[in-house]
């Protein structure tokens, strides 16, 4: 996915004093930040520690504490003005994001579409005290309703925006199941990628969020002086944990919204626990706990309850550990085909039921989609035919090779 400028990886790599330095400036509140009187500021490499932080998202929150902090942090003053200017050009293009937020959210509702957006800015006005700009955004993620995502697309390609998949004619078909969101581009360069989500996951996925009780909890709060609407504390609590385990926690600034909320929050946590039993979200909110109290030190009250998870606490183990392992050394053999089907036994996996990993696997290897359908165009009386191809498909390409992730564990 294409990204502004500002985002792009920066060729040095950021060693162990960059990036401890990193975990203390790349969160807020900055008062709950661990005391730097005591950091060897001497061994850290400030190129790479703008670095780290362009590619952890967390530029806006190290600039604000920087500010805050003064000359206490010898930054050199060539890369103070540098991360200056960083900080206000994504400043000024998460302004942007935020106006064409509320421009779609009134477009959706001018033909009775209820949408809410998460993550982007207005995630960061929801937690940063009304101020859209203390996240790094590449794309808006816009959520309607799975009944409304018919309209919804119609009416954001008639606005100009074009759809990742404009070349698939059924992808709200028999063979677009397992969708839960579609990707567009803009109308116009200077505008920002768009993804419309009707579901957090597949069909299949070893999860069961309660989509309709999300919806049901929505609350106003103001983006831009404009009301805009925002799952309750702890749905977003758990949308939250379960999209950075998803992505194993591979940018800090998913953990930082994490601490952010739990620090700027009230969070009912007896009531985020039965959540996440009810969600089947448990693990993902281990992990979190656990990856917070490792990296952050902080202990949530229900950091004992997590730490009873074994996997939880491998899985938070390593992913606390590849933030100081380079790209490189973290590539595991194989195709990137391998990989990917790699990536889908590790979703399995952070599910605590055998028999929801079972379908999840299951679903995998049965349930079609557009891939089967540029094999054979069969028409959609026809879209039972698709079942037997999709196995026969995966066999003929891959071997038995995608069932090996489902059975490490």
């Amino acid at each position: 996915m294409p990204r502004h400028s500002i985002f792009k990886i920066l060729e040095t790599m950021p060693s162990r004093a960059e990036l401890d330095l990193l975990l203390q400036l790349g969160r807020l509140p900055l008062e709950e930040v661990t005391e730097l009187s005591s950091f060897h500021f001497d061994s850290v490499d400030w190129e790479a520690f703008l670095t780290a932080a362009v590619h952890h998202g967390v530029l806006p929150l190290v600039s604000r504490n920087l500010q805050a902090l003064g000359k206490r942090i010898p930054v050199p003053p060539p890369l103070r003005e540098k991360l200056r200017a960083l900080a206000q050009a994504n400043a000024h293009r998460t302004l942007g994001m935020a106006a064409e937020s509320i421009r779609l959210v009134r477009l959706l509702a001018s033909a009775g579409i209820v949408a809410f957006l998460q993550k982007g800015p207005a995630l960061s006005a929801w937690l940063y005290q009304g101020d859209p700009t203390m996240r790094q955004s590449c794309d808006l993620d816009l959520w309607v309703k799975k009944k409304d995502a018919v309209a919804a697309d119609k009416m954001l390609q008639a606005a100009g925006f074009l759809c990742h998949t404009h070349f698939f004619p059924r992808k709200f078909s028999s063979l677009a199941v397992n969708y839960c969101a579609l990707g567009y581009s803009p109308p116009n360069a200077r505008g920002s990628l768009l993804e419309l989500h009707w579901s957090l996951y597949p069909r299949g996925a070893p999860f069961s969020i309660d989509h309709n009780a999300v919806w049901s909890r929505l609350e106003s709060f103001p983006l831009l002086q404009q009301p805009i609407l925002q799952p309750a504390v702890e749905d977003t609590f758990l949308l939250l944990a379960l999209h950075g385990c998803f992505h194993r926690f591979e940018r800090l600034v998913w953990l930082s919204d994490l601490w952010a909320l739990s620090r700027t929050r009230t969070v009912d946590w007896p009531v985020l626990q039965r959540r996440a039993e009810r969600f089947r979200l448990q693990r993902p909110l281990a992990i979190s706990c656990l990856l917070v109290e490792r990296l952050f030190h902080l202990r949530w009250p229900i950091f004992q309850w997590a730490s009873t998870d074994r996997l939880a606490r491998e899985l938070a183990g390593q992913m606390a550990n590849s933030y100081f392992t380079s790209t490189a050394d973290q590539a595991a053999p194989g195709d990137a085909q391998q990989e990917g089907w790699g990536k889908l036994g590790y979703i399995a996996s952070l599910s605590r039921s055998q028999w929801d990993r079972a379908v999840y696997a299951l679903s995998l290897w049965l349930v079609p989609n557009e891939k089967e359908w540029r094999i054979a165009r069969l028409p959609p009386a026809l879209d039972f035919l698709y079942v037997p191809l999709r196995p026969l498909r995966i066999i003929a390409e891959h071997g038995l090779r995608p069932l090996r992730p489902f059975f490490k564990r």
